[in-house]
């Protein structure tokens, strides 16, 4: 497997988060995991509307005015910070954060028994053996944890939703 920010060039290369493809632009291998691999989970749903919006603002130096911009519902739409020198960069953080809070409504942090050096970041994962709503969503490794101790090799996965 390629790694998921690989150099090329000089230049750190990057792919949108929840693309489910590394830097080549190539599908990462989509994986499943039985419930039998691991010793530990954790479900966390979080209690937020996942349609919630985000509103990032930016400044028009034609009309010397600051402006917003939302992504999402309006509505309980979280807003964020930064002032953007263009709209196209304002719309392009809303549209991140309004992707991450989607994603991070729902985490399952999963310990695997046997560690499995072929897992990376940004592959998608599906789950078998839990219950039905865990099994019904797509996940997303969001971070990946490799350890070597006195117990073995194991690997520990936050996973988000995809």
């Amino acid at each position: 497997h390629a790694p998921a920010a690989p150099l090329k060039g000089g230049p750190l290369i990057l792919p949108p988060i929840g693309a489910g493809q590394g830097a080549s632009g190539m599908a990462l291998a989509e994986i499943t995991l039985r419930r039998r691999d691991g010793d530990r989970h954790s479900y966390r749903l979080a209690k937020r509307d996942d349609s919630a919006g985000a509103t990032a603002s930016w400044y028009d130096r034609k009309e010397a005015k600051k402006k917003q911009v939302t992504v999402g519902k309006a509505e309980g739409a979280k807003k964020l910070s930064r002032t953007h020198a263009t709209e196209a960069q304002a719309r392009a953080a809303a549209k991140a954060a309004s992707g991450r809070a989607a994603r991070l409504a729902a985490t399952f942090d999963y310990s695997l028994a046997l560690g499995r050096a072929d897992l990376m970041p940004e592959q998608k994962v599906t789950v078998r053996g839990f219950k039905s709503e865990i099994e019904a969503t797509v996940w997303l490794i969001g971070e990946v944890a490799h350890n070597f101790s006195d117990r073995g090799f194991t690997t520990s996965l936050k996973l988000e939703r995809a």
